[in-house]
């Protein structure tokens, strides 16, 4: 539905709360943080974001719009797979019907917070973009991450794809299964806070993959 600047840009359904994470290893160049509203077109500028300079992607960015929260700040380095905010409703979400929650995701050219976005190519789907009206089934389902906050309490299995920090103590439940990916690590802070295995739970690491 995007056109012009923005024709490239994906949007993605969301409710509001979820957690954001940095699609790509890089440094924050432009957040905005302080927003509380949102409207229709005059609202498109008030908006929280966070823009991502990527080092393996040389000259492009990643810009992520209409956030509730943001959780980095400009200057600070972020991994693929870090939390970086929650979805909302922020900015220009009022088409006519009400605002309504969604993640405005895009790739543009580095040095400004919004730009003319560029192709996108998903890992399952190399050198195609994703149309309007057809379905995708990705083989990331059943991947997972740990909460912005609190314990991190499996109860049903899922796999680390990427780099995560655990915030607090894991327990794995009866019957789940933690699998890290080989591309995957999970960083527990083991001086202050534990993982706990119950009977029936198991962790897997596949060859790469690391708990530290």
């Amino acid at each position: 539905s995007h056109t012009g600047q923005m024709a490239k840009a994906y949007d993605f359904n969301t409710t509001e709360g979820e957690a954001l994470r940095a699609s790509a290893s890089g440094t924050v160049t432009f957040t905005k943080k302080d927003v509380t509203t949102c409207g229709g077109w005059s609202e498109r500028n008030n908006v929280n974001r966070v823009v991502i300079n990527h080092e393996h992607d040389a000259g492009y960015a990643s810009l992520y719009l209409h956030m509730q929260n943001v959780a980095v700040s400009d200057g600070q380095y972020v991994r693929q797979g870090d939390y970086i905010g929650t979805s909302g409703k922020t900015g220009y979400t009022d088409t006519g019907s009400g605002c309504y929650p969604h993640l405005h995701f895009q790739r543009q050219a580095q040095g400004v917070w919004i730009g003319q976005s560029y192709e996108i190519y998903f890992d399952e789907y190399p050198g195609l973009q994703l149309q309007k009206g057809s379905f995708y089934i990705s083989n990331n389902t059943g991947s997972c991450s740990p909460p912005a906050t609190g314990d991190w309490i499996l109860n049903s299995s899922c796999t680390i794809h990427n780099h995560e920090t655990a915030p607090n103590n894991v327990t794995i439940n009866n019957g789940a299964t933690l699998t890290i990916d080989k591309n995957g690590s999970l960083d527990i802070d083991f001086k202050n806070k534990k993982m706990q295995i119950k009977n029936g739970g198991k962790v897997m690491i596949l060859g790469g993959g690391k708990i530290y």
